[in-house]
């Protein structure tokens, strides 16, 4: 009896013992996070756009001849007034030469009428000749004026098409490919000889909805507002000019403005045809409030971010986004500058729980790009 009593209590003993658990303490979720800090970021309009020559021509012929000379390195800059291309000027030298010499015929006739009117004027009076004789010189005279002022208006479009021999750059800039060679009959139709297009200053030409408008003139009224504009794939070519054109109406098909910026370009990166993306600057926003962009969560209620606070307990705290720049973004209302925000392994945080932060980014400003 006492046996079987000694096996039901080590049994029930047994039983007891393995029934219980041992408890294991969960780990805390391992979480990255970085300090929000502050710096004054331009506030903007973003648009896209295309550089434009500040001017541009295509050198066409006034007159029809052979191509003698190319003065002109492809490729090269020019000076304005520079000559540019010779065409044949033999047979316009010898128009010239033929019309002065018209006119100077015509003028020593109309110089020998003049003396014989001034002399029959006091023989008529006297009645030496008849008032029809008279009238007859008068009316010589009066022909050979016509035939004097014919004969110039001959020599002046003479010089005219002479000088159009020697085509000149009408402005200093940039000579492009060579469309024509030497030797080839130019002719006055309207083709092409080259392009010049003058690199500095130079326009970028862009758009922005008209719902932003208003905004731009009241802000316009008071200063000039600074254009930045940026080359994709370019990274060097980043450059700040001036608005200088609103468009006096918008664009019905598309509900946008045009407008366009003048930049100084000296060192000419930017080119006539780029596609550029274009910011304009409507004021400076100083210590703006920026986290790392990876730190945003959406939620049903908007945009939050998980605030690490005392004992490493993390808040919830919902936030009004604003501009980006590179990896930043600015928190326009929300959190303030020092407030440390988690930015990896926010999937296992919960709110009002512990959180094991393993690596804190403390300056995060390096990451700050405007582009």
């Amino acid at each position: 009896m006492r046996f079987s009593l000694f096996v039901l209590s080590a049994f029930c003993l047994l039983f007891v013992s393995c029934g219980k658990k041992k408890e294991v303490k969960k780990p805390l979720p391992k979480v990255y996070a970085a300090y929000a800090a502050k710096k004054t970021v331009p506030y903007y309009l973003e648009g896209i756009g295309h550089v434009r020559a500040y001017n541009s021509a295509r050198i066409k012929s006034q007159i029809e001849g052979y191509l003698e000379v190319i003065h002109y390195d492809q490729g090269k800059d020019v000076n304005k007034g520079d000559i540019l291309v010779t065409i044949d000027p033999d047979n316009y030298k010898a128009k010239l030469e033929e019309s002065e010499g018209e006119l100077e015929q015509s003028k020593a006739q109309l110089r020998f009428a003049e003396e014989k009117v001034i002399r029959y004027t006091k023989l008529v009076e006297d009645d030496y000749v008849s008032k029809l004789n008279y009238d007859e010189y008068v009316s010589n005279f009066q022909a050979l004026l016509g035939t004097v002022k014919r004969n110039q208006g001959s020599v002046d479009n003479a010089k005219t098409n002479l000088n159009y021999c020697y085509i000149k750059a009408p402005f200093t800039g940039r000579i492009g490919k060579k469309l024509i060679d030497i030797g080839n009959l130019v002719q006055n139709d309207g083709s092409t000889l080259l392009i010049v297009n003058q690199l500095q200053p130079i326009y970028v030409d862009f758009s922005l909805p008209e719902k932003q408008l208003s905004r731009i003139l009241k802000k316009q009224k008071k200063e000039n507002l600074t254009v930045r504009v940026h080359i994709p794939e370019v990274e060097v070519v980043e450059e700040e000019g001036e608005l200088i054109v609103v468009s006096n109406d918008v664009d019905e098909t598309t509900g946008m403005v045009p407008l366009r910026a003048e930049f100084k370009n000296k060192d000419e990166l930017l080119w006539p045809g780029q596609f550029a993306k274009v910011r304009l600057i409507l004021k400076d926003v100083e210590d703006a409030v920026l986290v790392p962009e990876k730190a945003i969560n959406l939620g049903q209620k908007g945009m939050y971010v998980e605030v690490v606070e005392a004992d490493n307990i993390v808040k919830f705290k919902y936030v009004d986004v604003g501009e980006t720049y590179g990896d930043l973004v600015v928190i326009e209302k929300g959190i303030d500058v020092g407030e440390l925000v988690i930015t990896t392994g926010q999937i296992q945080v919960k709110p009002n729980a512990p959180v094991n932060v393993v690596k804190v980014d403390d300056d995060i400003l390096k990451q700050f790009k405007e582009w």
